[in-house]
């Protein structure tokens, strides 16, 4: 599943941040479960604003923020460079996300995964 929208996921983030706006009544507003608001939401304050707008912009889906938002800043946004040039798939970029976990260090040079044979 997608973000409804892009404008709809940072109207949300907007309003439960500066208006104390409930996390219910937007659930209610965007006729959305309030947990699923709560999802995005989560997911919208956890990753940079790079990653935002790929996800906004449905190049990459929320499936891949949620293995992303797993990595620092930094590493968030590489990951997504990746998972957007080699059009990753959900399980490849865990792999990825996964690998980088492990070293870090080496960001830059980390192959793209394949996922194993099924």
């Amino acid at each position: 599943m997608y973000f409804a929208g892009p404008r709809q996921v940072e109207l949300t983030a907007l309003l439960t941040r500066f208006f104390t706006v409930k996390v219910l009544d937007l659930a209610v507003k965007f006729k959305r479960s309030r947990q699923w608001v709560g999802q995005r939401l989560a997911l919208v304050e956890s990753l940079t604003p790079k990653v935002q707008e790929y996800i906004a912009t449905r190049v990459a889906t929320p499936r891949h923020a949620r293995e992303l938002v797993r990595l620092e800043p930094h590493l968030q946004e590489k990951a997504a460079e990746k998972v957007v040039e080699e059009h990753l798939s959900s399980r490849g970029t865990k792999i990825l996300v996964d690998a980088l976990k492990e070293k870090p260090e080496e960001a830059d040079t980390i192959p793209i995964p394949l996922p194993p044979p099924s």
